[in-house]
């Protein structure tokens, strides 16, 4: 269980971010494909506000690794940074979780797909995601810090402007996409 501090970066010149890391010391952590499957129960739903459940798994490409994930990302109020507190465990089977799920009541999996390559820089955590063009047209960048003052130091190393910053979660953003 850990707590998550972060923002999207969604319509800045990501190229251009993630070429600057690559040549001003951000180390590589890898490329993920991802299959995340949100989880919801029509008799019991999780709201927005309380933070969401879901299935990830991650196939790491360069060594060529899979892992399956179960997490409920437990959200907590803060208008400045996206916070979380995840909730995770890793599971072996991929359908005996979810049928045990759907025994539970739980009855709506939407599933979708995307691609990740990280970085770390200065003690903050780059994420630049590409999902199906299907569910969120365009790619983002999470930034993951420690804490508001390292968030501020960094958007201004890399130029980033405000109306750039979004503290929506991808639920939020797709669920925004779709209205």
């Amino acid at each position: 269980m850990g707590l998550e501090q972060e923002v999207k970066i969604i319509g800045a010149d990501l190229e251009n971010i993630e070429t600057y890391l690559k040549n001003n010391g951000g180390i590589y952590l890898g490329e993920e494909d991802q299959v995340n499957i949100l989880i919801n129960s029509k008799s019991h739903p999780i709201k927005s506000s309380t933070g969401y459940f879901r299935i990830r798994k991650t196939h790491f490409v360069e060594r060529n690794e899979d892992e399956i994930e179960l997490t409920f990302k437990e959200r907590i109020k803060d208008n400045n940074l996206r916070k979380s507190v995840e909730h995770t465990v890793v599971i072996n089977e991929l359908e005996p979780m979810i049928e045990t799920l759907k025994l539970l009541d739980y009855d709506s999996f939407d599933s979708t797909k995307k691609n990740r390559r990280s970085y770390t820089y200065k003690g903050a955590r780059f994420d630049f995601d590409t999902h199906e063009k299907s569910v969120l047209p365009y790619p983002y960048l999470e930034i993951e810090v420690e804490d508001k003052n390292k968030l501020d130091e960094l958007l201004k190393e890399l130029n980033i402007k405000d109306e750039f910053v979004s503290t929506l979660s991808i639920k939020e953003l797709i669920e925004k996409i779709k209205d």
